[in-house]
């Protein structure tokens, strides 16, 4: 696709096809047979498929080594308790491991905010929450447009934001004073992101052959690699956090411990009832990070001012980049229209 541009291929001149086109459009006559099929498939499985899957085992997964080492020095370390500062040692070499075997040495951009926030958490009284946001938001600043080149940051911005929303949080919470199941989480995580990467690379690549060149499809595809690769990190994302043992705290009448940490949920975006639960599901955890410690607080200026304060929030965590703002702010005010709607009907239904 040229210069990466979908609406290159949603031009005024282009006529959409019908729903019987865009079948025939889909399943192109080269792919008419069960025998074509099955050589297509097979091709797909031996050069797509093994090659990726072989690449990524070969080097994304390295992240895993250090989460499970970090598992599993806390579980024997007899002195976890007492001594938390031992933890957060085994936390930050293994962060710092996992980010060397990606970055190498981009990480000291990473690694200089962490410490700002260290040093902010463990030695500031009060008001850390707004000290930690103000911080992370010039380091984000000055990061997009004065310390770091273009290339480097586009790498590093999604780190970047993701640990400045971590900061944030835990600087406002400071302030406000079973293994198979673990197993069987991590597997199902893997195997998900697995095929969400599979159909992003392997399958949109395969149909765009034999799409006729039609631009609505390669449009639909584009988006559809560009989504189910989003899924693919978040569902690494949480295999990787369950590794190194994170979990959700039991319920009053359940002991038991829930090995769940969902960041991103696809048949809710895929199928969604309403715009909201697209905003809700793309990345559950930034979600509930702006709804607790942006959308509520706010909410006493009016829902409309709690949605423009949220957007605002998230603009700047996103570096202030233009094309992202701008999507953000229309999925805001939709979903807010929506929402807005929604309540007016109900209201006049019980009526």
């Amino acid at each position: 696709m040229e210069d990466g541009n979908v609406g290159l291929y949603l031009s005024k001149d282009s006529e959409y096809p019908g729903s019987n086109e865009l079948i025939n459009l889909m399943l192109d006559s080269t792919l008419s047979s069960p025998q074509t099929w099955f050589s297509y498939i097979t091709q797909q499985y031996y050069e797509c498929m093994i090659p990726l899957l072989s690449q990524i085992l070969f080097n994304h997964y390295l992240n895993f080594y250090p989460c499970i080492l970090f598992r599993l020095l806390v579980f024997f370390n007899p002195f976890h308790q007492q001594y938390t500062f031992i933890n957060h040692a085994f936390a930050g070499l293994a962060g710092t491991l996992v980010l060397w075997l990606q970055f190498e040495s981009q990480i000291v951009v990473l690694l200089v905010e962490t410490w700002i926030g260290y040093v902010i958490i463990r030695f500031f009284d009060r008001h850390r929450g707004i000290i930690m946001a103000l911080v992370s938001v010039c380091y984000l600043m000055l990061c997009e447009f004065e310390i770091i080149y273009l290339e480097s940051w586009q790498r590093l911005r999604g780190i970047e934001m993701v640990l400045a929303m971590k900061l944030i949080a835990l600087a406002v919470d400071v302030d406000s004073k079973e293994d198979l199941r673990w197993s069987y989480a991590i597997c199902k995580s893997l195997i998900l992101g697995f095929i969400c990467l599979i159909i992003s690379t392997c399958v949109s690549s395969g149909l765009r052959e034999h799409s006729n060149n039609n631009k609505w499809i390669i449009a639909w595809l584009s988006a559809l690699s560009f989504r189910f690769s989003h899924y693919f990190v978040c569902l690494t994302s949480e295999a990787t956090s369950l590794a190194s043992g994170y979990f959700n705290e039991p319920h009053e009448d359940n002991e038991s411990l829930d090995w769940q940490h969902e960041v991103v949920k696809p048949s809710r975006i895929e199928l969604p009832r309403s715009l909201v639960e697209v905003v809700i599901y793309w990345n559950m955890p930034i979600h509930w990070m702006l709804k607790k410690y942006i959308y509520q607080p706010s909410i006493t200026g009016g829902k409309w001012f709690a949605v423009f304060a949220t957007y605002f929030a998230s603009a700047l965590l996103h570096g202030l980049n233009f094309s992202l703002s701008a999507i953000l702010l229309s999925i805001g005010v939709y979903a807010y229209i929506e929402h807005a709607n929604s309540d007016d009907s109900r209201e006049s239904d019980i009526s």
